[in-house]
This record gives C-alpha cells, sequence and structure tokens, in this order.
C-alpha cells in the first residue's frame, strides 16, 4: 500500500476531526466572512506526483484556497444560489463520500443502492407536480431532500 495512503488511513479519525472542525469553525464565523472578495491564484500549479496526504492538502486548501472561499452559505450571500448547505446537505455529502457506491443496479448481488436515485427522482417529481401549497410543505422539508440529493449527486453513474 502506498505510504502516504496508509498514513492517512492510520490518521483517519483525527483527519475527520480536524476537517470538521474547520468546517464547524467555518460556519460559526458565518456573518464575519465577506460574500466577495478580490483575492487570487494562479491555477496552473504543478500536481504533486506522489501526493500530498490529507494533512498536508488541508494545509495547502487553508493557506492557498481558502481565502478564496466567501459566505456563500450564509444568509448575506446574493450571488447566484444553488442552494445552499444545510446541516442535513453536509451529512450527505459526507455519507456519499464515506460510503462512495458504484450506483449500477435496483436488483442485484452486491447491492442496489441506485434505488436510492429512484426515491430521489421520485421526490423531486412529485415536488414539480404538487400544488404550490404541497410545494412549499416540501421546500419547508429541504433538509431531507437536499440529504438525498446530496447523495445521488455523488453516487449517480454518468
Amino acid at each position: 500500500m502506498n505510504s502516504i495512503l496508509k498514513q492517512d488511513l492510520d490518521n483517519f479519525e483525527n483527519i475527520l476531526e480536524k476537517t470538521k472542525q474547520q468546517g464547524i469553525d467555518f460556519l460559526n464565523d458565518i456573518e464575519n466572512i465577506p460574500t466577495s472578495n478580490t483575492y487570487t491564484i494562479n491555477p496552473k500549479t504543478a500536481l504533486n506526483e506522489l501526493g500530498l496526504g490529507s494533512i498536508e492538502a488541508l494545509r495547502e486548501f487553508n493557506e492557498r484556497l481558502a481565502p478564496l472561499m466567501v459566505s456563500s452559505p450564509g444568509p448575506r450571500y446574493w450571488g447566484f444560489v444553488t442552494g445552499g448547505s444545510t446541516p442535513a446537505s453536509i451529512v450527505g455529502d459526507w455519507l456519499a463520500s464515506i460510503y462512495d457506491q458504484n450506483t449500477q443496479a435496483v436488483k442485484a448481488q452486491g447491492g442496489a443502492s441506485a434505488l436510492i436515485e429512484f426515491e430521489t427522482i421520485n421526490l423531486l417529481s412529485a415536488a414539480v407536480r404538487s400544488s404550490g401549497h404541497i410545494f412549499r410543505r416540501i421546500c419547508d422539508r429541504r433538509y431531507h431532500v437536499k440529504l438525498y440529493i446530496s447523495w445521488c449527486c455523488q453516487t449517480m453513474v454518468w
């Protein structure tokens, strides 16, 4: 096994804890983070052929890329909004990454996680077909729908 990957696997709980805490710190400070900035980077950074490992990648993100981030999950962001992170969507993103399914079938040996995609499609179809009143109720429950959507977006086979 690659030594960097092995080190990350051996230290995985600590890596996730650092990442979780960074996310919590960002979201807790969202009111103080600008909604726009002029920070820039050179997008032609050379790829490290051996890999950095998670802690080093997080350090590089914090030094180079985090200053590019704006408070788009917050209430003051009025830019092009494609959604917004909610606690449930973050859970969905984490679970989709952790379970990392190769979704292929609804009836098969080895996994039928494609059923989650069908359920998501049905939920979204129902929301679109519904009257305004029911649609608003579904939107109020967007946390649950977004959990499904996050899962599906990361597990779909394109």
